[in-house]
């Protein structure tokens, strides 16, 4: 994955089977682009990050997502992939965390 930059620190990228808003980056995640009413999906996510003036950590959180989404495992009727998301607590650093693990 040196080709695209992808890093591949020590930290383990984990996922959850059903990502819920019981997880607060979730719950937060989609309180901020008003995802309450559906489920998120990439076009929407894409939506935002080109309205966005943000280049915070949203920017990077819906990023992520988007990337998770088309490299990782692509959901049934473009359904965004936050399985991950659970495993960025405040605590650690995106560029830390395995993004080429399995």
């Amino acid at each position: 994955m040196d080709v695209l930059g992808i890093p591949m620190g020590p930290v383990e990228v984990t996922n959850v089977e059903r990502p819920s808003n019981s997880y607060p980056i979730i719950a937060q995640r989609r309180k901020h682009v008003n995802f309450f009413s559906t489920l998120p999906i990439v076009g929407k996510i894409v939506d935002f990050i080109e309205a966005s003036n943000d280049c915070g950590r949203m920017f990077i959180l819906s990023f992520l997502v988007v990337f998770n989404t088309i490299m990782e495992e692509t959901k049934k009727s473009s359904t965004c992939n936050m399985s991950f998301l659970p495993s960025l607590t405040s605590n650690v650093s995106i560029d830390h965390m395995n993004w080429c693990g399995s």
